[in-house]
């Protein structure tokens, strides 16, 4: 039997077949049985367009040249628990529609059958900040953590690698798996239901969780009806009906981060224009945007809305502006899951992570008691040469380099010879993952590096000491109320960083700094 190509769906429950195939493009071609049937749709061949955009050549001077798309796909049905199953071949995919089929249903078999250190290729999302998705992969099989994955902040969306053994004569030797499973194997019309109850039974395993149980620690939602209905719920919350409030949380940010000093402010436009009226607002409230909607909050009237980042240039100068729905972060706690809006896109994380998380911030981060001055000024560097007058034994450090590679900050501001506070405005989780990434690469290069010490104490005039309990403090700026809290993704962030420099020997401590502007 010759070997074929098969990508696979599993497709959800309850689903009829006419729910499953979109019948403006899906034709059913033959049917096999009453469980085998074959749909697609008519392919013409036809000159492709480059012939006549850049030869300039017209329909009947086609030289021969016809492309075409091949769309087929084969619905399987009454397997094993009622599973329906659908093969595609070509762009086959594309005769469903939306959201009929089980999201990571490739993922999770794949895990269950690649050989541990048979990795080949993955996907990626780091979630410190706006999505950015990555794909990466090796000459040589190797084990996933060789691929510098994150077992905390890395999202796994898809993976290839060589078959186990004991699955290579079902699966064939490669595996590769995101929502759709796909394999090059001995398979045809003949024995496909065979292979594909093998297949769900190795998609039904707990294998995977040996080796990769951090992947279901978070998710990305994909689903549209499960999107629908969280956007409902945080809808709900925006117009305070009471039984959504003690259940989600909400604020604002900005979608990426703009340095202070370049920012005069934001604005929040309605329809294409801003009046020279508009009040020009420091910081982003939840309420700034809602009160912008006249009526009942609802998705349509957040896109109409857009909010504006305005140069400190003057003259309204316009950095960037986003809708204004990508500028909400929002946590519902609902049965065992917490579901996270960032940046627009929706997270699903399971308790238990967050419950580890939670620990490990009790564990490892405290609060600290030290008096910071509120923040009124221009800007940053301007609060921490206000904040160094402010505080005893205190020195301004912001911007002074020590030269290290490409030079290293030691911190904003320096209390005595051992207390290190970096300051930074509240916003997205990948401004905040940044501050904490900085305090601990100065953090660690004190510990590890005579040098930085000796360079650090030569440029302050102190002799910079780390012998009994330095303390490391995130001093974060915000306008929000008194019960103040960070997001789940720079939670995560803090405790990775955290628990390293506890294990130094620093405290770790967080700070909040009063906005009053």
């Amino acid at each position: 039997m010759k070997k074929n190509k098969i990508t696979i769906y599993l497709i959800k429950n309850g689903l009829s077949d006419s729910d499953i195939f979109d019948g403006r493009r899906a034709a059913i071609l033959r049917k096999f049985d009453d469980n085998l049937i074959m749909y697609g749709e008519d392919s013409h061949a036809k000159s492709p367009n480059f012939v006549k955009d850049f030869f300039g050549l017209d329909s009947s001077d086609h030289l021969g040249i016809f492309s075409s798309s091949v769309k087929v796909a084969l619905l399987v049905k009454n397997l094993s628990g009622e599973n329906k199953v659908v093969i595609t071949f070509g762009n086959g995919r594309h005769l469903m529609r939306q959201d009929v089929y089980i999201k990571r249903f490739g993922l999770i078999t794949a895990l269950n059958s690649i050989a541990v250190d048979g990795i080949k290729s993955l996907t990626k999302t780091k979630l410190e900040s706006n999505p950015v998705k990555s794909k990466e992969q090796r000459p040589h099989a190797s084990n996933m953590l060789e691929f510098g994955t994150d077992i905390v902040q890395d999202l796994i969306g898809g993976v290839s690698g060589e078959t186990e053994s004991r699955y290579v004569e079902v699966l064939g030797n490669r595996v590769t798996g995101s929502d759709a499973l796909s394999i090059v194997t001995k398979c045809n019309i003949e024995n496909v239901t065979e292979i594909l109850e093998i297949i769900l039974d190795i998609y039904k395993k707990d294998d995977y969780k040996k080796n990769y149980g951090w992947v279901d620690k978070i998710r990305d939602i994909k689903d549209r009806s499960e999107i629908n209905n969280l956007n409902a719920k945080l809808m709900e919350h925006f117009n305070g009906l009471s039984d959504t409030e003690s259940r989600v949380r909400s604020w604002a940010s900005t979608p990426e981060y703009i340095d202070d000093e370049l920012l005069g402010g934001y604005c929040i436009q309605i329809g294409n224009s801003v009046s020279a009226e508009s009040e020009l607002l420091y910081d982003i409230q939840k309420e700034d945007i809602l009160g912008k909607v006249s009526g009942e909050i609802t998705m349509e009237a957040l896109k109409k809305i857009k909010v504006l980042a305005i140069s400190a240039e003057g003259g309204g100068k316009v950095f960037t502006r986003w809708n204004s729905f990508k500028c909400f972060y929002a946590e519902i706690e609902e049965d065992d899951r917490i579901y996270l809006l960032v940046d627009g896109y929706w997270y699903d994380v399971g308790k238990d992570f967050s419950d580890e998380i939670a620990e490990k911030m009790d564990k490892y981060v405290g609060w600290s008691g030290l008096d910071l001055l509120d923040y009124n000024h221009k800007n940053e560097k301007e609060y921490n040469l206000a904040l160094a007058n402010y505080l005893d034994d205190a020195i301004c450090c912001d911007g002074q380099l020590i030269p290290i590679g490409d030079g290293v900050e030691l911190c904003d501001v320096l209390v005595g010879d051992d207390v290190f506070i970096h300051v930074k405005r509240y916003s997205r989780s990948a401004a905040l993952s940044h501050l904490f990434g900085q305090g601990f690469v100065s953090g660690e290069l004190l510990k590890n590096d005579p040098n930085f010490r000796l360079e650090s104490s030569k440029k302050f005039g102190k002799n910079i000491s780390i012998a009994s309990e330095p303390r490391i403090i995130f001093a974060i700026t915000t306008s929000k109320p008194d019960k103040f809290d960070i997001p789940f993704f720079s939670k995560v962030t803090l405790t990775q960083y955290a628990r390293q420099l506890v294990g130094m020997g620093y405290k770790v401590e967080l700070a909040k700094i009063k906005d009053l502007k």
